[in-house]
């Protein structure tokens, strides 16, 4: 490693040698990286159950997802369709007066909002103040819908990350 060090500088690049690579999965203390094992679904459903229904997030890459309304006759199934790997959060269910939903739109900014669509697919849009008079229209034949804060200000229900079939959990996501 001193070579690879010498050589960096050489070619004006300004290298220390750490002990220890950054990436180190001991360094990480991610809370959040729950594995989504029975205890997670068994509190999936027992919230389910509590609230009527729950959405869940599934985080498969970076900066992309897939939204899943689940209730306790669909969590099996829902399960079975869920990428490798992936994050999943859990938020409260979508409410069904749509208007009051978006009441809650912040004035500026980003926030993203879910809906239920008539055929039953839950979407997701992330929209800024300049397009809510056009999301009030897209919107207008939605069964259920949600607005939920982008960034700092998100706090789901739970939180987990689905392990490996091995049931090791090796999927590394910033919380």
């Amino acid at each position: 490693m001193p070579g690879a060090v010498a050589r960096a500088n050489r070619h004006g690049l300004f290298a220390e040698r750490i002990q220890r690579s950054p990436y180190d999965p001991a360094l990480t203390e991610d809370a959040s990286a729950r594995p989504a094992d029975s205890g997670f679904w068994d509190e999936v459903a027992t919230i389910a159950v509590e609230r009527g229904a729950v959405l869940l997030e599934e985080g498969y890459v970076y900066n992309a997802a897939r939204w899943h309304r689940i209730t306790t006759s669909n969590l099996d199934a829902v399960r079975t369709q869920l990428a490798p790997r992936a994050r999943l959060l859990v938020w409260p269910d979508l409410q069904t007066n749509v208007d009051a939903a978006l009441a809650n739109l912040p004035d500026e900014g980003l926030s993203e909002v879910i809906w239920q669509d008539h055929n039953g697919q839950v979407n997701c849009r992330c929209v800024e103040e300049t397009v809510h008079g056009a999301l009030r229209i897209r919107l207008a034949e939605a069964q259920a819908a949600i607005v939920l804060p982008l960034m700092d200000e998100r706090h789901p229900l739970l939180s987990a990350v689905r392990p490996d079939p091995d049931g090791v959990l090796r999927a590394r996501w910033a919380p």
